[in-house]
């Protein structure tokens, strides 16, 4: 990185995207990471969080405010143009058309699909790998009760998913520093994290942070806001409300797994499955009874 590229990148600007905007930074830094996450607990039982569903599953995507504006640009331009026009993309409401979705507003299968895929399309013709980072987390609920049944000191799965989610979120940048010079190394200077209105994960993300921030581990105190958003408002979040939708889905009942292999192939990404196997695997030994 030249002397000049290093002053323009810590000059102040504005926030480009939306949801840059929402940061309590007072300018955008091209070091400074913006994370959305959404969460799907499906199952045909309800209760507490993640207590009584069969699949969670969190995922999200990371990217600067400059990339994040251009995917904004890029996936509005597709919302307002198409027909019928979409105000926004939310996958439950799309696949079940209902609500926004509904056929008294002109939506059927066919429009609906021909506007998933007009998005899928987007993602892979706007060269974001490597400028988007996708994570995806999913646990296996039935494993996750037979395993503590059977000994093992699981933690829930919320705290599971979040920590995966944003351990991978926060070794992003260093992908890549073990094949740079140097001179080319940006550090990363900070992360927001941004969740859609009434996540459970954003309260555990919190604690989580709380514990952590001062540790050792130093990612976790680059952690400088986590906040809810409106996913309706704002694309970055209803494009993680893509692949969580897609990634559960598949999970539980085994239908659009290429919508989801499609999502994480588009841009690079981390994913992670825990059924029985890999939820136990860390302990060693049973917890005694």
């Amino acid at each position: 990185m030249s002397a000049i590229d290093s002053l323009n990148c810590f000059r102040p600007k504005s926030m480009k995207s939306r949801i840059g905007r929402l940061s309590g930074l007072n300018w955008a830094r091209r070091d400074h990471y913006i994370t959305v996450l959404k969460a799907y607990l499906d199952g045909s039982k309800v209760g507490p969080p993640d207590a009584m569903h069969r699949s969670v599953t969190l995922a999200g995507y990371l990217a600067n405010d400059e990339t994040w504006s251009v995917f904004e640009q890029g996936w509005q331009a597709i919302l307002d143009t198409h027909s019928p026009k979409a105000s926004y993309i939310h996958m439950k409401e799309a696949m079940s058309l209902r609500k926004h979705f509904s056929k008294d507003n002109g939506w059927n299968k066919t429009s609906r699909n021909s506007l998933i895929q007009r998005l899928l399309e987007f993602l892979y013709d706007s060269s974001f790998d490597g400028k988007i980072y996708g994570v995806c987390c999913t646990v296996n609920m039935e494993d996750h009760d037979r395993a503590i049944n059977d000994g093992y000191p699981l933690k829930p799965a919320i705290e599971l998913c979040t920590a995966f989610c944003c351990e991978r979120v926060m070794a992003f940048r260093f992908r890549d520093i073990v094949d740079l010079p140097a001179s080319q190394i940006l550090p990363v200077h900070s992360y927001d994290f941004f969740f859609d209105d009434n996540e459970p994960y954003l309260h555990r993300l919190k604690t989580m942070h709380k514990q952590w921030r001062n540790s050792s581990i130093a990612t976790w105190g680059l952690i400088h806001q986590i906040s809810p958003v409106s996913m309706k408002q704002q694309p970055a979040v209803q494009l993680a409300d893509m692949l969580a939708w897609s990634k559960n889905r598949s999970i539980e009942v085994g239908v659009y797994t290429d919508l989801c292999k499609a999502m994480l192939s588009a841009t690079g990404s981390s994913e992670w499955n825990l059924d029985y196997s890999s939820l136990i695997r860390p302990h060693r030994r049973r917890v005694s009874l």
